[in-house]
């Protein structure tokens, strides 16, 4: 089998085979080449213009990497239910799943909508762009390269296997339940991708975000994470997770990197106010012009919707004051006028969201509310970490980072009402400093 090289700024040179490359040429993978990342982020940090198609290859880069390494195993230092759950390297279980792997890796953000998440709360709903991945995956586009691979082995069907290991455990209860029952080695490999500390594709947009906008926050010792991570027993004893991915001892630096990485581009960047107004702006656009195209049963149609669509839109509709989404379409590229993103430490329900509209007799069109459901959690290193001494334990108590993570909802106002709304919003909700 022939193989191509792909060169990455992140990782440099990406190596893919024959089949790997017709599912890069496809459709559904050459679409994210007009999937920004960032969304509408890069007004305001112009330097992030990267997609989702870079992303993914990079992806595949780490969860390759993070496999190859996990997977060669010392007897004198692994438990035996390690031992007797890794397929032996070489054989033809590990050659499957490292293809499941690679091909899930590049399949994971196919689902995503124009401009990424910024209308996925709005159009998506909870399944998010997870039960649009499903359906592409499983969609005729991609049968004849699923095709090819169950003929190499038949005894697997092998599109299941690459959406279970693309989406994960978490998602795949919410949106098919069936198919949400995982192995023990398939909640290793999923992991090696959607996990939320480990996992391939976090690690990479951290470092790649960092790489485009400027910010230096994301970058840590990624390689020597990698060398570290091995699969351990967890210290609990969980029934349903008896076997994680953990690290040794001396990668507990790079995991507190990645930890405050997290923490900071999540702030700067997702969490940052002009950022959060700008991907309010595009997701109100894209549900006002967008919405029936991507509230769709139709797999083909969702495919022909990108970024570049969007944007030829938003050029036509500022001509024009009367058309659907004119004011939006003036915020993104007039820059004026931009709604006043207030973050808030505290749900605000429907009704007082209504009261309080009414109370300063603010117009509907002239505010916008995000609500995080989420509940307050403490990040930490709440992974397996075997100890020099040989001994498991979890890696929150060898390390004193902890990051509270309080939950963030959103108001989004017009200029013209910030100064009425904001007495009287604190009183009911607690804008954030």
């Amino acid at each position: 089998m022939s193989y191509k090289k792909i060169y990455d700024s992140l990782h440099r040179f990406i190596h893919v085979d024959e089949l790997e490359t017709q599912l890069i040429e496809s459709q559904p993978f050459q679409r994210l080449n007009y999937i920004h990342q960032l969304g509408m982020a890069f007004l305001v940090y112009p330097g992030g213009t990267h997609k989702r198609f870079e992303h993914s290859l990079g992806v595949m880069e780490i969860a390759t990497r993070i496999y190859d390494h996990i997977t060669i195993l010392d007897p004198k230092k692994c438990d035996q239910k390690v031992l007797d759950l890794v397929p032996v390297v070489g054989s033809k279980e590990h050659l499957y799943w490292r293809r499941v792997l690679r091909m899930a890796a590049l399949c994971h953000d196919m689902g995503h909508l124009p401009f990424s998440h910024s209308a996925e709360q709005r159009l998506l709903g909870e399944n998010g762009h997870e039960m649009w991945t499903q359906k592409i995956i499983h969609a005729p586009v991609l049968q004849p390269l699923w095709d090819e691979l169950n003929a190499i082995i038949p005894e697997r069907n092998t599109a299941n296997d690459i959406a279970k290991i693309a989406i994960g455990p978490q998602k795949m209860l919410q949106i098919d339940p069936e198919n949400a029952v995982y192995t023990s080695w398939e909640r290793i490999v999923t992991d090696m991708i959607t996990g939320d500390f480990f996992g391939a594709d976090r690690i990479d947009y951290l470092l790649r975000d960092a790489q485009y906008t400027g910010l230096a926050y994301g970058h840590f010792d990624y390689h020597q994470l990698i060398e570290t991570l091995t699969i351990l027993p967890s210290p609990d004893a969980n029934p349903e997770h008896e076997l994680e991915l953990g690290v040794d001892e001396n990668g507990i630096e790079s995991a507190e990197a990645l930890l405050l990485s997290r923490y900071f581009i999540h702030k700067r960047l997702c969490q940052y106010p002009s950022v959060k107004a700008y991907s309010f702006h595009i997701a109100r656009f894209v549900e006002d012009n967008f919405k029936d195209r991507i509230v769709t049963d139709s797999v083909e149609e969702y495919l022909d919707t990108n970024d570049t669509e969007v944007l030829a839109h938003v050029h036509k509709v500022v001509k024009h004051t009367g058309m659907s989404g004119y004011e939006d379409a003036s915020v993104l590229l007039k820059k004026k006028r931009r709604f006043k993103a207030i973050p808030l430490r505290n749900h605000v329900s429907k009704r007082t969201r209504k009261e309080l509209r009414e109370s300063c007799n603010i117009p509907e069109e002239d505010i916008g509310w995000e609500m995080d459901m989420e509940k307050k959690v403490i990040l930490s290193l709440a992974f397996p970490v075997r100890s020099r001494g040989g001994e498991v334990v979890f890696g929150e108590s060898l390390s004193d980072v902890t990051i509270p993570q309080k939950p963030m909802s959103w108001l989004f106002v017009h200029y013209d009402h910030v100064d009425k709304i904001f007495g009287e919003l604190k009183n009911i909700a607690h804008p954030a400093q």
